[in-house]
């Protein structure tokens, strides 16, 4: 938690905060690297300053993950982001619109962007895509949604031009899943369309598993509908080239594995 929290601590800070002594720590910091071996990140203990270091989008993605599981209508996890300073980086257009969101949808909103706002200001940045497919697919995203960004006085826009490019496609991808509401679903069903008409791989993929689907389920969809479902799926797919085989531990922080205990032990049960 105080990993996800702050972007590095010192190794006193962690002793008082925890009350625990330097070898349990040196302990549990093994066993937290396994465990975040296949998230691609790793916790770092770099002259004495214990900080996450890797995938830097695989960071920010556990992060809001875990600590809106953890959270949930609790106390503000950060401590150097209060909860009332996030409006003052929302986007106007989300700020002047009434939404009927649950709390839980509330709090994932502000928890992504403190996680986000965290990681910035201590020049955790992420960096461009290698894959020209995720590359080619944000530009879909960025040119569709353009505008809902941050406002332009933030400190966010401080950034240098290319890492406010690369921070502003990796942003409106996020947004899309933390902030629902960023667009409203008449804008969903058009993105919808707009990948149904694209050559794009991600997109294609999402035609032929809507096809494969209805021949299965026979069951006949709107056109809204199946704007909805390529819109969804389109967005999966990307998030699948992003994050590769760990999208599995990620479902994992969502839907935990199912496990069953049987007395019986023989040839079929095996």
């Amino acid at each position: 938690i105080l990993l996800v929290t702050r972007v590095s601590l010192t190794k006193k800070e962690i002793l008082e905060e925890l009350f625990i002594s330097p070898s349990y720590l040196n302990k549990i910091t093994k066993k937290l690297n396994i465990f975040f071996s296949s998230f691609d990140f790793y916790i770092l203990n770099e002259n004495g300053q214990y900080r996450l270091a890797g995938n830097e989008f695989n960071i920010r993605l556990f992060s809001c993950i875990f600590l809106q599981d953890s959270f949930q209508d609790i106390e503000w996890p950060f401590s150097d982001v209060s909860n009332a300073s996030i409006p003052s980086f929302l986007p106007d257009k989300l700020l002047n619109t009434t939404y009927s969101e649950s709390s839980t949808q509330g709090q994932l909103k502000d928890i992504f962007f403190a996680v986000l706002q965290t990681r910035i200001n201590n020049k955790q940045y992420l960096f461009s895509p290698k894959s020209k497919l995720i590359q080619s697919f944000f530009s879909i995203i960025s040119e569709n949604i353009s505008g809902l960004l941050f406002r332009k006085d933030n400190r966010f826009f401080f950034l240098e031009k290319v890492d406010e490019i690369c921070e502003a496609d990796y942003f409106y991808f996020m947004s899309l899943f933390f902030i629902p509401d960023i667009i409203s679903k008449e804008s969903k069903i058009n993105l919808g369309q707009i990948f149904i008409d694209s050559k794009h791989p991600f997109c294609f993929l999402s035609r032929e598993i809507l096809g494969v689907s209805t021949s299965i389920f026979q069951k006949k969809m709107s056109t809204h509908e199946q704007n909805l479902f390529i819109y969804y799926l389109t967005l999966f797919n990307a998030l699948y080239a992003l994050v590769g085989e760990s999208i599995m531990d990620f479902t994992k922080l969502f839907i935990p594995p199912l496990t069953y205990h049987s007395d019986i032990n023989d040839e079929y049960i095996n």
